[in-house]
């Protein structure tokens, strides 16, 4: 994903956001990048591999419950109307218009998209199979999209167990099943691994690697109780096994935070098309952890996984470009959204922040650093 084009979306009357492999979204509280993530959210949850045409948008289920119609249509739009141009590259595009009959809806169809699709079918692109393919692609890249809350589950006895064989779910809440059901599986992608002279190495090698690194000692163990469908979380604190694997509860509570995430990067790297958005990785971290956490995001992207974060870390932000800096990810890799509040509705600004090779940044976001 390329860029979106937002009309008539909640804060936005018109709003273009460009994404990179990695996306930075970051700026003051209420001034829209909750409103980026969730535009890709109501994408996510209306997307299935029978629905590529995205004809009907779903306003309330598991990824996001936005409400009625009214609730996402901007307060000063001139008609009602809210749509999305989605650009997967640099000239292709496609166009979904989703016209408000009923501001109590909660699902919207969209008969401009069907038309606007047949019409791109006959006129533009020939043959019209190019166009089912790349309207599949629109069904994959989101089909494959791991998203994870702010509001993820902290330190618990036990976990849920899902069908989804690779999410590690919104709250995280399935992140020790899905650890116990690939541990031992050999990631493909060499270059997430910790160490980069490894020929062959298990999920739950890279995880505790990786975990151990940013929060100084810390691994994990899982195990399911298959009668009782429940998983189970094991943490140790120190890298020698001084202490046994012990239940989260007695363990750090930064661990359950950044847990889904490591996971869900890993797993990604497996697949072509792997996205994840994480909002407020840094969330329960001591500094230098968020500074680790920002440089293995760095080299998730670097890796093929498009990652999206939402964050009001600068040391999130540091690790980012400390891995620009050591080339551990090019700069034209990374897009810098910074986001400001207006004085008025409708004057919310974002603006691109550019980063040179040398991690230095063209000007320094308000109120950070």
């Amino acid at each position: 994903m390329k860029k979106i084009i937002l009309n008539n979306f909640k804060c936005f009357e018109e709003q273009e956001i460009n994404f990179s492999n990695l996306t930075i979204l970051a700026g003051a509280n209420g001034s829209g990048k909750s409103t980026v993530i969730q535009a890709i959210l109501l994408f996510l949850q209306s997307t299935n591999s029978r629905n590529a045409f995205i004809d009907s948008l779903v306003l309330n289920d598991y990824f996001l419950e936005a409400g009625m119609a009214s609730d996402i249509l901007y307060e000063n739009a001139k008609e009602d109307f809210v749509s999305f141009e989605i650009f997967f590259d640099d000239k292709k595009s496609f166009l979904y218009k989703y016209n408000i009959k009923n501001r109590e809806n909660r699902i919207l169809s969209s008969e401009d998209s069907k038309k606007f699709n047949e019409d791109l079918k006959q006129k533009i692109i020939k043959p019209p199979e190019e166009l089912i393919a790349r309207l599949m692609q629109l069904g994959i890249e989101f089909i494959s999209t791991d998203f994870i809350s702010a509001d993820r589950y902290g330190p618990k006895l036990t976990y849920k167990i899902n069908n989804e064989d690779t999410k590690v779910g919104k709250y995280g809440e399935y992140t020790p099943y899905i650890i116990d059901q690939h541990k031992n599986d050999i990631l493909q992608n060499k270059n997430v691994y910790f160490n980069n002279t490894v020929n062959n190495s298990s999920l739950l090698s890279e995880v505790n690697n990786w975990l151990s690194h940013i929060l100084d000692g810390v691994k994990i163990d899982t195990s399911v109780i298959d009668n009782a469908n429940i998983s189970i979380l094991k943490v140790t604190n120190y890298p020698q096994s001084i202490l046994d694997f012990r239940s989260p509860i007695h363990m750090p509570y930064g661990a359950s935070y950044v847990l889904p995430i490591i996971v869900s990067c890993l797993l990604n790297s497996n697949t072509k098309q792997g996205k994840v958005i994480v909002e407020n990785p840094e969330a329960h971290l001591h500094p230098s952890a968020q500074s680790k956490l920002g440089k293995f995001l760095s080299k998730i992207a670097n890796a093929g996984v498009q990652v999206i974060i939402e964050t009001h870390s600068d040391h999130i932000i540091n690790g980012i470009r400390i891995a620009i800096k050591n080339k551990e990810i090019s700069n034209k890799k990374v897009v810098f959204n910074s986001f400001s509040r207006g004085e008025a509705l409708g004057e919310n600004v974002v603006e691109e922040i550019s980063i040179q090779e040398n991690g230095k940044l063209s000007r320094w976001p308000d109120g950070f650093f």
